[in-house]
């Protein structure tokens, strides 16, 4: 009897060294991959901020040196002759300058369309968009916004005179505006709605 109850507690304790093993080593685990995924998040992202952030903190008037200061480091050469320069903010998100010959950068970032894609994006009113650009007055970006549901435009192209806006829904449609800078008066749309 007295045996049985020697095994009992020897069982019993390996049992409990065994679960407190287990429980360790899935804690470490945890612990670890937190660590990763942080790193990686880190390290996926090269720039001071995203391309979303970063194309409103760039200007037409900004220098390739200025362009480098904001975004982080430093853009590749893409098109020497045409002084095109691309930063690869992500493994899919990137911004593109080009250089005109008074100096002038021309800005657009890419993305893939699922980042900023949004149910609540309401194409029902496009037909009335598109009648409002064939006016005298056109349609600013506030009213496209107002007949979009609310839903803000993600701004992707900027050049002196110039912003685009995309909105996009998650089964695809999408929409570009073009934008008079200084009045934001729609000048031409496209996509798929």
């Amino acid at each position: 009897m007295k045996k049985l109850i020697i095994v009992r507690v020897i069982l019993g304790i390996i049992v409990a060294i065994i679960l407190a093993i287990l429980i360790a080593t899935q804690f470490n685990e945890n612990e670890r991959n937190d660590k990763t995924e942080d790193t990686s998040v880190i390290e996926k992202n090269k720039a001071k901020q995203d391309v979303f952030e970063t194309i409103k903190l760039l200007e037409p008037e900004n220098t390739l040196e200025e362009i480098n200061e904001i975004i982080g480091f430093e853009g590749q050469c893409t098109d020497e002759e045409n002084k095109v320069y691309k930063w690869d903010v992500t493994e899919d998100t990137s911004v593109k300058v080009g250089y005109t010959d008074e100096g002038l950068a021309t800005i657009e970032i890419s993305f893939p369309s699922k980042l900023i894609a949004n149910d609540k994006v309401d194409f029902s009113n496009f037909d009335e968009v598109k009648e409002a650009m064939n006016t005298k007055n056109s349609i600013t970006y506030d009213e496209i916004v107002e007949k979009f549901g609310g839903v803000q435009g993600t701004l992707k192209y900027k050049e002196k005179g110039t912003l685009k806006y995309e909105w996009n829904r998650p089964e695809g449609r999408y929409l570009t505006c073009t934008f008079n800078s200084s009045t934001m008066k729609c000048t031409f749309l496209s996509g798929k709605v």
